[in-house]
């Protein structure tokens, strides 16, 4: 309920002028995208045994209102395999449950001239995914500018959220990769989110500090199949990643 709140209070807060309605829809874009990636760790951990919480809500600070969920495992995974995959399920789910707010949120937004554009606005970098969506599905309105809606600023935290979710824990790089590895992945995940939102790469850092355990069947191989689906995470970062064009909020 606290999370609910302060992301409530920063939605508020991004508007030009208060508007409920917007920051509840900013509120829920928020919290389906941040559960269904969390979900997807759960269900899979769920399924290969693996004693596991639901999601934790972690309030934050305007503009975002949180520094994301996390769920807390509290029994190892049997071996690299199941590691992957509950690894792996959570940017793929919250990938999924982006897009979704994507293709709404840039539908809700307007174009509108720049001289319109009101002093002040906060003009963000927007990912390749959104690029895509606003030219496959462009918003109503004329001009050069596009006026995002509270569900598309969400949809670019979810994009960011989704990017940098794959360090969170690195279940799928230590599936991969072995110790030494996973911990400098970790510390480049650390730097990215210190040049785009700081706040949390101060909570990633607090969980870096924890050493990763691993799965019980250390010595165990990833499947090629899984090694392959990896390929995909790769994808979604790279759609993910913001670039230099910029949309005012």
């Amino acid at each position: 309920m606290a999370t609910i709140g302060t992301v409530l209070f920063a939605g508020l807060g991004n508007l030009q002028s208060p508007d409920i309605p917007g920051a509840l829809m900013f509120t829920g874009a928020i919290m389906a995208i941040l559960g269904s990636h969390e979900m997807g760790h759960k269900l899979l951990a769920d399924k290969h045994e693996v004693e596991a919480t639901y999601p934790y809500f972690i309030p934050g600070l305007p503009p975002i209102g949180t520094f994301g969920a996390v769920i807390q495992q509290k029994s190892l995974p049997p071996n690299r395999d199941a590691l992957f995959d509950i690894g792996f399920t959570g940017p793929i789910m919250g990938f999924i449950v982006t897009v979704i707010v994507v293709f709404i949120g840039v539908q809700l937004s307007v174009v509108v001239p720049s001289e319109e554009v009101a002093e002040g606005a906060w003009f963000i970098p927007v990912p390749l995914l959104f690029l895509f969506f606003t030219r496959i599905f462009p918003p109503s309105g004329t001009g050069d500018v596009i006026m995002l809606n509270p569900v598309a600023f969400a949809a670019w935290v979810g994009m960011i959220v989704t990017m940098t979710g794959m360090f969170d824990g690195g279940h799928v790089a230590r599936s991969l990769v072995g110790r030494k590895a996973h911990q400098i992945l970790s510390y480049l995940g650390i730097i990215l989110l210190l040049i785009i939102w700081y706040p949390m790469a101060i909570v990633a850092l607090f969980f870096s500090m924890y050493r990763h355990p691993g799965p019980l069947d250390d010595i165990s191989k990833v499947t090629t199949r899984r090694k392959l689906a990896a390929l995909s995470l790769i994808a979604i970062f790279v759609l993910c990643v913001p670039y230099p064009p910029i949309f005012p909020i």
